[in-house]
């Protein structure tokens, strides 16, 4: 089985140049150079700046072929497990910090220790929480990419419209919850909802103490049942049913029909 590079979702550049240090790249003949299977799932709107990087790297590395695989990221990882379990990985592959554990117990990355030390990047170069993501058993398995960061926007308009107060550092759930229904209650043949719930739950068991794992990093025991993390979900459940100013995960899937 050949092993894969993986990073987060800082520069595309910098990352395949590590790459070219590796000895996972399939090697073709002295005239085709070599070819780089890099799988990822881009949106539009991502292409561009990955497009402008390869070419800087085939600048610096013109015997490399960078060969993309681009699939939307419902079908990505059922391909990418598919690949692995038939021991066709590709060399690159985009892979949340969430998922390391299945690839990793799966054989499927290649450790970067080594790559680190001989290459320019350091781990100084990243954030070290994000680093610390892609690690397991004292090795690194990925460089970040990106990072997702979660926010929440509001309506100044229904805000306006309730005659209630924007939102401020200092407020707590009870007050969320107090403008969710002020808002909700604007409805009238068009329904308003106060909030709608994305992939949030999580947040609301981090704010109420929970989590996933004792350690996240290196993950043996869960805490997902523990009760500030059950604390977290009921506020999130109780939203949609028991204060109806969130949408129902029945009617969120009728509106995407």
């Amino acid at each position: 089985m050949r092993k894969v590079l993986s990073f987060l979702l800082v520069s595309c550049c910098f990352i395949l140049i590590l790459l070219s240090l590796t000895g996972c790249l399939k090697k073709k003949d002295s005239d085709k150079g070599v070819e780089i299977l890099f799988y990822t799932r881009f949106t539009p709107d991502d292409m561009p700046l990955w497009e402008e990087a390869i070419a800087k790297f085939r600048e610096k590395y013109p015997e490399a072929r960078i060969k993309i695989e681009n699939y939307p990221y419902g079908q990505y990882w059922e391909k990418l497990l598919t690949m692995l379990t038939a021991g066709m990985s590709p060399d690159v592959i985009f892979l949340e910090s969430t998922r390391l554990s299945v690839f990793v117990e799966k054989g499927g990355l290649l450790p970067l220790n080594d790559y680190m030390k001989k290459g320019e990047l350091k781990e100084s170069d990243f954030d070290p929480k994000v680093v610390a993501a892609y690690k397991k058993d004292g090795n690194l398995y990925g460089l970040p990419n990106d990072i997702a960061i979660y926010a929440m926007f509001y309506n100044k308009n229904l805000f306006d419209r309730a005659g209630i107060s924007y939102p401020d550092a200092d407020w707590t759930w009870d007050d969320f919850l107090a403008k969710a229904q002020t808002i909700t209650k604007l409805s009238d043949k068009d329904k308003i909802y106060g909030f709608a719930i994305g992939w949030t739950p999580i947040l609301w068991v981090l704010q109420a103490g929970g989590d996933l794992f004792e350690n996240n990093m290196n993950p043996s025991k869960s805490i997902i049942n523990s009760p500030n993390s059950i604390k977290g979900f009921h506020y999130v459940l109780d939203l949609m049913y028991k204060h109806k100013v969130a949408p129902s995960e029945k009617e969120k899937w009728e509106e995407r029909q």
